[in-house]
């Protein structure tokens, strides 16, 4: 299995899960870049997603099919163009759903073919300035996941 697959499917469901389950009216207008993508970011508000880290679990010499992953969701918004009170919203929608106690029901639930974690939780949660930019970032983990490959 090629590393680079199994973050974009990661990546992939993370959004999934987050358009999927946010509260109505939040994320309006909000895009999302995932991966190492240097195009549109300078699009506010957007949600970047970055499976920033990845381990496959190995007996011996043998890798088995598991990995564990590790991604940032980091929420940007521009101050010239959101209000602090907009951000806060959108943040705490992201927040609502990826510290839910559903969290593996809601990866279980989505479309994203062929990708499957057993266990997925925050690890830790910042707010920031980056320039013009106020950002809010959610760091989450993935255990125990396996992507299927098909033919």
């Amino acid at each position: 299995m090629s590393a680079h697959k199994e973050r974009r499917l990661f990546e992939d469901a993370i959004q999934e899960v987050i358009e999927d389950n946010k509260a109505t009216g939040t994320l309006v207008g909000v895009s999302f870049i995932k991966g190492l993508s240097n195009s549109e970011k300078s699009a506010t508000p957007r949600v970047e997603i970055l499976c920033n880290a990845i381990e496959f679990e190995r007996i011996g010499d043998t890798i088995t099919g598991n990995s564990s992953m590790q991604a940032e969701i980091t929420l940007y918004s521009n101050a010239h163009d959101v209000s602090r009170g907009t951000h806060a919203t959108n943040a705490g929608a992201i927040e609502d759903v990826m510290f839910a106690t559903n969290l593996v029901a809601l990866f279980v639930a989505t479309d994203v073919d062929d990708f499957t974690a057993r266990q997925v939780y925050p690890v830790s949660a910042e707010d920031f300035v980056e320039g013009d930019l106020a950002a809010s970032r959610i760091t989450i983990q993935a255990d125990n996941c396996n992507v299927i490959e098909t033919t």
